[in-house]
């Protein structure tokens, strides 16, 4: 039974103005015009202690729900990888999510999911500068490929894992400029810890 989502902290910041009674996720079918959808209640956030804003470091938060999600074809846990574990540049990663299909986009009404390969931290680091990846932070993507506006708090798995979250990026699918995602496998251990 599924009771936990791991979102990206900045989604949790962005909603936590909101009454907690109103806040809530919804878990949709691949199609959204088609009915079965289910929603459930956000209890609660747990947000990163050591997430910051500015260096969107520590991206990451998760959400409590109030009941478990009925999981079936279009809703399944994915198990999440050893504290630490890397993800071999060049290695496929799939991204799935509601987001625009080009920067400035509309959303489409069905879910999409794109393969990227995985950069290397020193490959990403030379677009967008040191400073501004950090080791809690893997990038993914190539010219055309990429998650976009609206994809942010989604999953990106790699071999079945668990291996990121959106969290930013410039534009999408630009060349020299792969998505950045929290990388699951920093906060391995302190999901672990706050699932119990």
């Amino acid at each position: 039974m599924l009771r936990v989502v791991l979102v990206v902290a900045l989604a949790a910041v962005a909603v936590q103005a909101t009454s907690m009674a109103r806040l809530q996720r919804k878990m949709m079918p691949h199609e959204r015009i088609v009915g079965g959808d289910e929603l459930v209640t956000v209890s609660d956030i747990i947000i990163y202690e050591d997430y910051d804003s500015f260096e969107h470091s520590g991206d990451v938060c998760l959400l409590i729900l109030s009941a478990p999600l009925d999981l079936n074809a279009q809703v399944a846990p994915v198990d999440l990888p050893a504290q630490g574990q890397e993800f071999a540049e060049g290695s496929d990663a799939i991204v799935s999510g509601w987001g625009t299909l080009t920067s400035g986009g509309s959303s489409p009404d069905v879910l999409y999911s794109v393969t990227v390969p995985v950069v290397s931290p020193d490959a990403c680091q030379e677009d967008y500068g040191v400073s501004s990846i950090t080791p809690d932070m893997i990038c993914a993507g190539a010219e055309g490929f990429d998650s976009c506006q609206g994809d942010s708090g989604g999953p990106m798995t790699c071999d079945g894992l668990s291996c990121g979250v959106v969290s930013w990026g410039r534009g999408c699918a630009l060349a020299g400029y792969p998505g950045v995602y929290a990388k699951t496998s920093a906060f391995t251990d302190w999901i672990m810890d706050n699932m119990k």
